[in-house]
């Protein structure tokens, strides 16, 4: 959306914005808990959560380890490999299925014959895995500008990254920044983190956390021109795209009355001191 900006001194200005976008989400926390981690639809016939639950104590946990929870997403995450290993059909060269006791000990492990999650959901797993085991999808919103003097504007958006990237993942950390430029015209290439068409990008930041947050950063600009800008947040599942806000400056110089005259007879030797009031007729104007 656009706004148009007349001012004058320092004023400190929000503009709401309306709305932002992002790709179509592949393999998240949310989607395998729902279709895989806690539905007996995954292959097998039995939920994972039916022994891996928090709210399972004792022998309801049928020897799943204490900390494995796949209610929990934290817990999940780190364990995805031992649930891409253990739900192999032909785990060993056997042809059959086992599931662990321990996850950090290979070797201590239960047979569970052929009643394995499918392969298609076994592949959900292994996708979640390679994209740094996001929660869900990151989102970004450009919501507001400030004007914060004559030559500095706060750029402002809110993001949510939604991955702790637990597994240190290469190239998979949460990351949020954002893009701008001068002037509206020329092709518009999203959320690159390169610079292209104008476009610039500052405060590219690695932001591993599943709670979204303001983030601002300065930039100069200076009257009569036009500016657009955007925030942007990405995960290992999806780089999420805020929309373009557009700026426009224009400055107009305050008239201020003076006419005023004074004189006074001073001896010498002495001195005495004189005040001027000014008046703003015109300040300038917002709008």
């Amino acid at each position: 959306m656009s706004r148009r900006i007349t001012r004058y001194s320092l004023l400190t200005i929000s503009i709401a914005t309306l709305c932002s976008a992002q790709i179509a989400q592949a393999e998240t926390y949310s989607s395998l808990f729902s279709g895989v981690l806690n539905s007996t639809g995954n292959g097998s016939g039995i939920a994972c959560t039916e022994c891996h639950d928090s709210s399972l104590v004792g022998a309801d946990r049928k020897s799943a380890p204490v900390a494995a929870n796949f209610d929990e997403y934290e817990a999940s995450a780190t364990r995805v490999a031992t649930m891409i290993s253990y739900t192999d059909t032909n785990w060993a060269g056997t042809g059959e299925s086992y599931m662990p006791m321990d996850p950090d000990d290979p070797s201590d492990f239960i047979y569970v014959g052929v009643a394995s999650i499918s392969g298609t959901n076994r592949n959900r797993l292994i996708t979640w895995q390679s994209q740094g085991t996001p929660e869900s999808a990151a989102t970004a919103t450009t919501n507001t500008e400030m004007l914060v003097n004559q030559t500095t504007a706060t750029l402002r958006g809110t993001v949510d990254t939604n991955t702790t990237n637990p597994n240190a993942t290469a190239s998979m950390d949460g990351q949020h920044w954002f893009r701008w430029r001068q002037g509206t015209s020329g092709s518009d290439d999203g959320c690159v983190t390169t610079t292209s068409d104008g476009w610039n990008v500052v405060d590219l930041t690695t932001r591993n956390s599943v709670s979204g947050a303001l983030v601002t950063e300065n930039i100069a600009v200076a009257c009569t021109n036009d500016y657009q800008y955007r925030v942007c947040a990405k995960n290992g599942n999806n780089t999420a795209t805020g929309s373009v806000e557009t700026i426009s400056f224009s400055c107009t110089a305050p008239v201020i009355s003076q006419g005023v005259s004074t004189s006074q007879s001073v001896s010498e030797g002495s001195s005495m001191t004189f005040g001027l009031n000014v008046i703003e007729d015109d300040a300038g104007t917002l709008t």
